[in-house]
């Protein structure tokens, strides 16, 4: 009598936790699943064509709404690699997707990071002559190859850093000054002071001004 009971009692509980299983591989979730090819809210929609999935990453490449697979999006250098076309809702055509998304893209290139971010398949300022470092001044201008401390390009030989030295006393010597020119429209309009450098090496200026004063 009381070892019937307990069988009885046994097979009632087995059953209550049959039915308290997880049931989320054969749909009945409370969240949809977008990649799995089940129903798992219930609401009639698989995947993809579920209001829920628009936004996953999935679904924007592979929407069925769009005829076949996601092609390559047109960019596919630098940090565009592996991006793929998205389907357009209106037009139900695979268009390019929005780069601004993709991590690490900049419309224009402004920074000097070894990487590619415009994707036009070219690194920064590209390759950069010897003695020079690509400069991107903040990241406020479109990456350019700037000659090294010490070193300098010529106007006679561009894309060719020199090394340059700073002059010492005795050095550069002023040859001609220009302070009125005549016919000019102002006074600094034209004005010049011509230097000549007394050694063999190249002189780096840069940091080379010229004060004027009447007293003497």
């Amino acid at each position: 009598m009381f070892k019937s009971r307990y069988i009885f009692m046994f097979i009632t509980i087995f059953l209550i936790s049959l039915s308290a299983c997880d049931d989320s591989e054969n749909g009945n979730s409370e969240n949809e699943i977008c990649d799995n090819e089940i129903d798992d809210d219930d609401d009639g929609f698989v995947d993809c064509d579920d209001p829920d999935c628009a936004d996953f990453p999935y679904c924007q490449t592979n929407n069925s709404n769009c005829e076949g697979d996601a092609p390559l999006a047109d960019l596919q250098a630098g940090v565009c690699q592996g991006a793929y076309k998205v389907c357009d809702a209106s037009s139900l055509e695979w268009v390019n997707p929005d780069y601004t998304e993709i991590e690490g893209y900049e419309a224009e290139e402004t920074t000097c990071d070894g990487i590619d971010n415009d994707c036009d398949s070219i690194v920064d300022a590209g390759p950069c002559q010897a003695n020079s470092s690509c400069e991107d001044e903040g990241q406020t201008v479109t990456p350019y190859c700037l000659c090294d401390p010490g070193w300098v390009e010529l106007l006679t030989d561009p894309g060719v850093c020199h090394e340059a030295l700073q002059p010492q006393a005795g050095e550069l010597a002023i040859t001609e000054v220009m302070l009125e020119p005549t016919n000019s429209l102002s006074i600094i309009d034209g004005q010049y002071f011509e230097v000549y450098n007394t050694t063999d090496a190249t002189m780096d200026l840069s940091d080379i001004g010229f004060y004027v004063t009447d007293t003497w």
